[in-house]
């Protein structure tokens, strides 16, 4: 499994006491599992221009928007990719967090 940098924004299994304090739910206080860090540099990916389905042929467009879409995913995948790695060449600890 590749790392993906653990959750990107951890919490305890926790509620209120009512006394003003926690009550940890597991009795571990460990953080919940979530979006992985991965999934959140791949939403923060520089965005790929639609200037291709602006001038695409009426009748094309369908084509160029599947085009412009294919080509975000691949764009996403591989920033959030080089992030990980860049936090791993930096020795920031990463977590395995399955997606």
């Amino acid at each position: 499994m590749k790392p993906t940098g653990g959750p990107a924004f951890p919490v305890a299994d926790v509620i209120p006491s009512g006394m003003g304090g926690i009550v940890d739910l597991r009795r571990e206080n460990k953080p919940t599992s979530g979006m992985a860090l991965w999934d959140y540099f791949a939403a923060h990916a520089p965005k790929v221009s639609p200037d291709r389905i602006v001038q695409a042929k009426p009748g094309q467009r369908e084509e160029a928007l599947d085009a412009v879409i294919e080509f975000q995913k691949i764009v996403s995948a591989r920033f959030a990719d080089a992030m990980i790695a860049e936090r791993e060449k930096r020795g920031i600890k990463l977590k395995e967090h399955s997606r």
